[in-house]
């Protein structure tokens, strides 16, 4: 099926690690540090539709509500670059209590 990304899509995929950050993310300071980083290096600013791409954030619930802290600690215009992100809560550590409780069994 032919589309408006199909000469996009011919091509393979670039994977490029982003590497290790060597701070705390329950550190407000820290979770700011992480955040502008991404923005700074892996965020297009400027699309050929003039879409911006939000960014998804996933984590347990400590790491959004560090992210929410990084968002009100922001100068205003700072903090609207980080409007691009999307926080989502991935119950990760309910999900491995699930899986220990079934192997108990």
């Amino acid at each position: 099926i032919e589309h408006k990304y199909s000469d996009v899509l011919k091509h393979a995929s670039v994977t490029v690690p982003l590497g290790c950050y060597n701070v705390w993310e329950q550190k407000t300071a820290d979770m700011i540090t992480i955040l502008r980083d991404i923005y700074k290096k892996w965020i297009p600013t400027k699309h050929q539709d003039d879409q911006q791409d939000r960014i998804i954030i996933d984590g347990d619930e400590l790491t959004k509500k560090m992210y929410q802290s990084a968002i009100v600690a922001q100068s205003p215009e700072e903090g609207s670059i980080f409007n691009r992100y999307y926080p989502m809560i991935s119950d990760w550590h309910a999900k491995i209590c699930l899986l220990t409780v079934n192997t108990l069994e």
